[in-house]
This record gives structure tokens, sequence and C-alpha cells, in this order.
């Protein structure tokens, strides 16, 4: 048979492949008896091609030896690799300095996908020149498989947590329907209530964890924070992410003192007032988190005769659970409740802490103008500046290099042509960002899946949760980004 027509860069790299092997360095020495995957280029050769593949990558990617040299790094990279992976393995090699690149999506020589992690470095000459790029490969795949596997199940656990919740309310109401007093029914169904919309929260963030503030909206909305009474509540303090045991305490800590307050307390009339603060201080061995409930101007107070479910649960249950003191005091003008406990150490970061609270400008980028105009009632009174609606990606786009934008709520579908282009620019310029869609996660990108999604029709404390855990998150991010004096 004929032999094969070889390109001129792969009969380059075969002649160059010798030398490299004969050489004996330490690098070609180490990759071929390393199991990890390695690759050889020259630079001082058009297109930096392949001069050296190990056995290990060899049997990695179903390749044969002469597959490979003479080749771009590029050509295991296939239509759903990710668009920027290229440009940023290039960018990496120009920089001459040792660098890794995210989990890159390639391909075997049979079609099926693999993932892994790419370490890219230099090899210099005695005069300080690179000579040559390593690359080498670790294969994530296994890990991202059971990432996948693990987020159906914590999926399904969710599902059959709020089934079971439902499943006891039901029961319960029905058992207790007629032979129980009304007001005990409906502050048990409420608990109920306010114990489903923590796990909910919870589950969207993988449980691991939510942010107090969120926490806080979510059990208050039902007492008119999002309606009529939001003049009626004030709310401040840090971002402060909560382990899912302490968010779950505290949300009934909630639901408790919003129930009593309603009662009782300033909610029961027209002019009370609830101020909830909290702030992280440091101590002697930790930083402690202090939380105030302060109500004012309702009817006046005094002690209750007996100790009923909710200060007991505040009182001494949530001592335990938070491992701090609570103090809950009867004052004449209102109740007043002080939570001080210990601030896990993974709950946020000092810089984060220190940092101003994110900016709250959204652009809205939606096509259809009934649902466009909700949504822009909604972010205005959630206390957002929404600072335009995009009806198309050309112009979301051009929204975005005409005003400053802190978030975006994106539609997938504008009018028939998917906005991941418009997505591919937030990304890009560091905007975070939500979708809105009747899809489901399934039908988007790979690199999309993990974005957050608003699930139509709308729910106002949905839109609320979704963009302060997302400002949350990324003020955050930013804020341990830029390091001590960043």
């Amino acid at each position: 048979m004929p032999s094969a027509i070889k390109s001129q860069g792969q009969e380059a790299a075969e002649d160059h492949i010798a030398a490299v092997q004969s050489a004996g360095g330490p690098f070609v020495t180490a990759a071929e008896h390393t199991r990890m995957p390695m690759l050889f280029s020259d630079p001082n050769l058009p297109g930096n091609p392949i001069v050296y593949a190990n056995d290990s990558f060899l049997a990695l990617t179903g390749y044969e030896r002469e597959e490979v040299l003479g080749k771009s790094y590029h050509f295991l990279m296939g239509a759903e690799t990710e668009p920027d992976a290229r440009e940023q393995i290039d960018e990496f090699f120009r920089s001459g300095f040792y660098e890794s690149c995210p989990e890159v999506r390639y391909y075997h020589k049979d079609g099926s996908a693999f993932w892994a992690i790419v370490f890219i470095g230099p090899v210099l000459d005695e005069r300080g020149h690179v000579a040559q790029h390593f690359v080498s490969f670790v294969d994530v795949t296994v890990r991202r498989r059971e990432e996948r596997r693990l987020r159906l199940l914590l999926n399904e656990l969710n599902h059959r947590t709020q089934n079971t919740l439902a499943t006891v309310q039901a029961i319960a109401i029905q058992t207790l329907s007629g032979v129980a007093d009304a007001g005990a029914v409906e502050a048990f169904e409420n608990r109920i209530l306010a114990l489903s919309e923590a796990h909910r929260l919870l589950g969207l963030e993988n449980w691991e964890g939510a942010y107090l503030r969120v926490v806080i909206a979510a059990i208050l909305e039902p007492f008119g924070l999002e309606e009529g009474r939001a003049n009626r509540f004030t709310i401040a303090g840090d971002e402060v992410l909560l382990p899912p045991k302490i968010a779950l305490t505290l949300a009934m800590v909630f639901q408790e003192l919003a129930t009593n307050a309603v009662k009782y307390g300033a909610l029961q009339n027209d002019t009370g007032h609830v101020d909830i603060s909290w702030q992280a201080e440091p101590s002697q061995w930790d930083e402690r988190l202090q939380i105030t409930w302060n109500e004012s101007g309702g009817p006046p107070v005094s002690p209750p005769t007996h100790s009923g479910f909710g200060s007991q649960l505040i009182e001494g249950g949530l001592a335990r659970e938070l491992k701090g003191a609570v103090s809950l005091n009867y004052e004449p003008t209102g109740v007043v409740c002080q939570i001080v406990m210990p601030l896990p150490s993974a709950a946020r970061s000092r810089e984060a802490m220190n940092s101003p609270l994110p900016e709250r400008r959204v652009l809205l980028i939606e096509d259809e103008m009934i649902v466009a105009g909700m949504l822009r009632r909604m972010l205005i009174d959630l206390g957002y500046q929404v600072v335009g609606t995009a009806t198309a990606v050309d112009e979301a786009i051009k929204m975005l290099d005409d005003a400053s934008i802190d978030a975006a709520v994106l539609d997938i579908n504008l009018d028939g042509q998917m906005s991941y282009k418009v997505a591919d620019e937030l990304t890009s310029r560091g905007i975070p960002f939500v979708f809105s869609t009747g899809y489901g996660v399934d039908g988007l990108p790979e690199g999309y899946k993990a974005t957050q999604i608003l699930k139509k029709p709308f729910r106002r404390s949905g839109l609320g949760d979704a963009l302060a855990s997302l400002l949350a998150k990324h003020h955050a991010n930013g804020a341990m980004a830029a390091g001590p004096g960043g």
C-alpha cells in the first residue's frame, strides 16, 4: 500500500521528535514514565505543533502517535467545547508562564467526550528563551459524572422533602380540623410552610447554605414584606452565608417573631415598625454574628403569663442549636430579641465583611412587552433600578455598552433567537445574570447549566431571592479575588 501523505507540519514534527527523545532531558525522561498524559510542542515551528506525546496521552485519547505529531493542541476540541477555551489556552502559551486552564471538554478518537484540566508551562533553554512547551492533562471525567449524579440525587431529595412536608401539613390539618383551636392549626401550618421555604432556599444553593438576607425576605413575605407592608420593615446588615443547620433554625425563629408581632406586637396595628439588623464582630477567639429584632410603634407590650412554643423555641432551642446566646425582652415599647452566635469561618470572608453592599442596577432583557412590564414593576418594588429593557440580542449588547449594569435578567428565547450571545457578553464583562425561561435546564449549553434560572410564570419572591443571592455571591467573590488591600 502506498504510504499516507503527511503534512509539512507532521514531517517536521517527526524529524524533531527523534532529537527531543535522544536529548534525554529530564522533562522527556519524566514524561515517558509518568502516568499523567503529557505533550510537548515547539513554539519555534509554525503553529507550535506537537512534537512529543507520551503513552499515557495516547491511552487517554485513543490516537496513535503518528496521528498526534504535528497537530495543534486544539485538535482534541469539538463542537461542544467551551467557545473561549481555545483563545484562553493560546493566551497561556503566549504568556510564557506556568498556567492552568479550567476544565475543558475534549473528545476521544471514537468521538466520545471527556473533561480535563490542562496545565501549560514553558521549557527554557540556557539563555532563558522558550525552547518548548509542555502540557499535562488531568482527566476529571469521572468526577464530573459523579457531580452530575449527586446533583440529580440532591434534586430528588429536595423534591421528596417538600412532598413529605406537604403530606405532614395535610395530615395535621385534616386530623386537627374541628377538634383543635383554629389559631393553633394555623400556627402549625405556618411553621411547616416556614420550614418548607427554608428547605427550598437551601435546595437552590445545593445545600451549601443560604444568605441571611434572603432567608429573612422569604420568611417575612407572607407578613407583607413584599406587599403593602414593605414600609413596616427595615432590614440592614452584611451579606452572610449561613450553613444549612443555622439557616433552618433562624427561619423558624423569624417565623415565630413575625407571628407574635402580628398577634400582639408592632404588626398588630397600622403604625408599628420592625427593625432587623445584624453585623459580624470580632471576639477573642473568632468572629460572632449579632442579630437584633426590634419592634416599635405597636400597642404597649407586657411579658406573657406563660411560655408558649415560640418563646421556648427562641430562648431554649435556639441557643443550643446556634451555640450562642439569646435574649428575648418584652419592653413596653416593643419586643426586642438579640441573638449572638459564632460566625462559621466558611460563612464569609473578612474582605466581604468590610466591603460595601452590591449595587442594584439591573438590565431587563425580555421580548414579551407585557411580561417585561410586569418584571420591571417587580424589580422596582424590590428596590432595584431598571436601567433599560431590551427586546433583542443586538439591542441588549448595545445597552451593555451604554449603561452601568450590576446584574441582568435574561430571557433565553428572544423572538425565536437564542440569547446565548448576550450571555457570553455578560460573562466576559463579569456581569452576573439569571436566565428567565419556560424551558428546563436540560436545553441549556453545558457552560450555562449551572446558571440560576427563573421559571415562568414568575413570583416576586422568586425574583427577589434569585437576584439577592446572585449579587451577594458576585460581591463576595469579587472581595475574595481582590485580596488584602485589593
